[in-house]
């Protein structure tokens, strides 16, 4: 509403079509009674639940943790707030569920934060995978050899390369087709919204380099697992628990944490604690 900007990665089509209903949107709460905002928590309760959280015992200090523990003492609530009363709408309405979206939210991006402390996957790595991913693309939807930056002959587009790529993204062979022709068309769109901008791979395709780096994880979940036990252990009974190899792992994940990451150790201990509990590798 306040500057007119769409999603990022959002299609130019989708994202004219949107701009073009914000009147609409803008001016629907005048005429729907039970407008989406106008029920639920006030900003003086989340207020309340933000003191709470920070006085929370069993948490050293304004902990994500605590919060979702305020927020699921406020649901219980009903007989005070009349918005915990109201009937369930779809997916509105459904204030348990919710924070259960928020928490797995805040799983995901702990959880992604302790790969990269863990060094077990290289965010830059897979970002240049990408983006010979695109040149390849490129090259086979324009029916144009490229040149092999080694042999420095022409070939075609790679596509072992391209195929093993789309199948990290979940992307079928007989979707192969309409998904490199996205690819092609959301780099155009960026253009046209960005057009004295160099382009930006990182940012144009975030959510694809993110998929990337969840496929390679999966394939290290186990050792991900064992190096966040390593790591309570060292942060909770101290490095004489463990044996010299581990005791690395654990202090090389935990300088990242620290030293780049802006962990103290205390969160340290909470987030590898409520990873282990709340997401153990399959199978284990």
């Amino acid at each position: 509403y306040a500057e007119g900007a769409t999603p990022k990665g959002m299609p130019r089509d989708l994202a004219n079509a949107l701009l073009g209903h914000l009147p609409t949107l803008y001016a629907d709460h005048h005429v729907e009674a039970d407008y989406e905002g106008r029920i639920g928590a006030s900003p003086r309760e989340i207020q309340a639940v933000l003191m709470g959280a920070a006085r929370r015992r069993g948490h050293a200090c304004l902990s994500p943790l605590a919060v979702f523990d305020e927020l699921r003492d406020l649901c219980k609530q009903d007989s005070v707030y009349a918005f915990l009363r109201e009937k369930p709408d779809g997916a509105y309405q459904q204030p348990e569920k919710f924070i259960a979206a928020a928490k797995d939210w805040y799983l995901d991006r702990v959880e992604e934060e302790l790969h990269q402390a863990m060094g077990l996957v290289d965010r830059g790595a897979t970002g240049a995978l990408f983006k010979r991913y695109i040149d390849h693309v490129m090259h086979d939807i324009r029916k144009e050899k490229r040149q092999n930056a080694v042999t420095g002959q022409y070939e075609p587009a790679d596509e072992r390369l391209m195929r093993d790529v789309e199948a990290r993204l979940g992307i079928e062979d007989r979707e192969a087709e309409d998904f490199r022709a996205g690819v092609m068309h959301r780099i155009g769109a960026w253009r046209m919204d960005n057009p004295e901008s160099p382009l930006d791979f990182g940012v144009i395709f975030s959510d694809r380099i993110s998929r990337l780096n969840d496929s390679f994880y999966a394939e290290k979940r186990r050792l991900a697992h064992q190096i966040r036990q390593e790591l309570l252990t060292l942060l909770v009974e101290g490095p004489e628990r463990l044996e010299p190899e581990a005791n690395a792992r654990a202090e090389a994940t935990l300088g990242v944490l620290t030293d780049v990451l802006g962990y103290d150790r205390v969160s340290a201990v909470e987030v590898v604690g409520f990873l282990l509990k709340e997401r153990p590798v399959p199978g284990a």
